[in-house]
């Protein structure tokens, strides 16, 4: 693994859709980053971005871009290009 310039078009990846996981993936949707979710359980997957999509707040102005949450249950495709 390589690091490299900080690049704003890179996704987050957040490893865990728990509590704390789902509430960072929101933070993260909510400043403008798509965030890449991973966790092995299908169960917290589906009720982290249930989580997500009913929390987010809807943009207050239509300049304001919000990220694009994507699940994983696979670690090395969910942190690929993170």
């Amino acid at each position: 693994m390589s690091s490299g310039p900080p690049n704003p078009n890179r996704p987050a990846a957040i490893l865990g859709a728990g509590v704390l996981g789902r509430r960072m993936a929101l933070m993260c949707l909510a400043g403008g980053h798509d965030v890449h979710i991973r966790d092995p359980s299908a169960d917290q997957l589906s009720a982290a971005l249930t989580y997500i999509s009913t929390t987010l707040p809807s943009p207050t102005q239509p300049s304001v871009v919000r990220g694009t949450a994507h699940a994983f249950s696979s670690l090395s495709k969910a942190v690929k290009d993170a």
